[in-house]
């Protein structure tokens, strides 16, 4: 004989489903890439790492999830030694899918983004890519971002105006797209900086929380000698993500031109606090000593307003401040720099 089932036992077991399946499903590769990504964005790399490793958990074969997890791990210091299993079987995974469908737009694209990742500004995957989906958004930021980057290295005017082309024709498709804002904003602020500002203004709009567009419009800034209008974009960033080095670091380099000394050590200091690379850490600590020494600081009048250029000559009278001049003595600059993935991302250098 059946049993008859109370009304309110269904009820309270469609609830249970509810909260605890529909939540499972819904989390499917796809939701835990775009956390990854987001996370990434935010400088939250250890954070991106998980998200992409419960992808994976669910798609083993996920390329995307297997890419973003090995740049996740890699970090901005290119450290191989958490990522190199992960690189392992990304590369295997990427070159067994092209075997199996030389049109795979995607794997294309993400071949093309790991060369990015380390440095190359090769094209070619991007161009595989096009000549298949000649519409493909992501595929014609890579190759405005290569073509930017070449120009950049060899200084020819013509492939930066070719860059151009392909970023617009990708906002023209999706001009929701933030990354094609971000990158052609970094783009302009390598040769037409002013024109710069407005277009990263966009991506922000359009990506409010990803702190490397917030930093590119730092650097942007910077490069014009606007650094007190850099300082509260950066302030926005280390708003959301505090426990970024790279971000303290970064304002302690505007503070730094902005001749606010004292803010500059602070800042650098708690970037210490924060595990930075051991190249970015010895930068630092040079960087807080030579502040601390007056050791090689750049002068000017106590009076000059901050961000004007200055003349680097040391002055007869003692008493004066230190100032900010165009060109800093070696001095660890905030630096825009696209790779890890088409990811513009700020790291300490040495400026020559």
């Amino acid at each position: 004989m059946l049993k008859t089932v109370k009304f309110d036992q269904i009820i309270f077991t469609a609830i249970l489903l509810a909260i605890f399946v529909s939540p499972a499903l819904a989390q499917n590769a796809d939701y835990w890439i775009s956390q990854g990504k987001t996370l990434y964005n935010q400088d939250r790399l250890s954070e991106a790492a998980d998200a992409y490793d419960k992808a994976i958990a669910i798609e083993s074969g996920n390329l995307e999830a297997l890419f973003g997890k090995a740049r996740a791990l890699t970090g901005y210091d290119l450290n191989l030694t958490k990522s190199q299993t992960t690189w392992e079987k990304f590369g295997k995974e990427l070159d067994r899918r092209l075997a199996e469908n030389p049109n795979d737009v995607q794997a294309w694209v993400l071949k093309g983004d790991r060369m990015l990742f380390f440095g190359s500004y090769n094209m070619s995957p991007y161009d595989m890519a096009l000549s298949i989906d000649p519409n493909n958004v992501r595929a014609l930021v890579g190759k405005g971002i290569c073509l930017s980057g070449a120009a950049k290295i060899s200084v020819e005017k013509g492939k930066y105006e070719d860059a151009m082309t392909f970023f617009d024709k990708a906002i023209t498709i999706d001009p929701n797209y933030a990354d094609a804002w971000h990158y052609k904003g970094w783009a302009l602020s390598q040769q037409r900086r002013d024109d710069a500002i407005p277009v990263l203004d966009k991506a922000i709009a359009l990506d409010p929380t990803n702190v490397n567009i917030l930093g590119s419009k730092a650097n942007a800034l910077v490069q014009l000698q606007r650094n007190s209008e850099a300082i509260p974009v950066l302030e926005k960033a280390i708003s959301i993500n505090p426990n970024s080095y790279r971000l303290w670091a970064a304002i302690g380099h505007v503070y730094y031109w902005n001749c606010q000394f004292e803010k500059a050590v602070e800042a650098y200091r708690k970037a210490l606090t924060l595990n930075p690379s051991d190249l970015d850490k010895k930068l630092l600590e040079d960087e807080i000593t030579k502040i601390e020494s007056r050791i090689s600081l750049p002068y000017c009048s106590s009076t000059q307003p901050s961000g004007q250029q200055v003349t680097t000559q040391s002055p007869s009278n003692q008493n004066q401040v230190p100032r900010q001049t165009s060109t800093p003595l070696s001095v660890i600059t905030l630096v825009g720099g696209v790779g890890l993935g088409g990811m513009v991302y700020l790291f300490c250098k040495k400026r020559l």
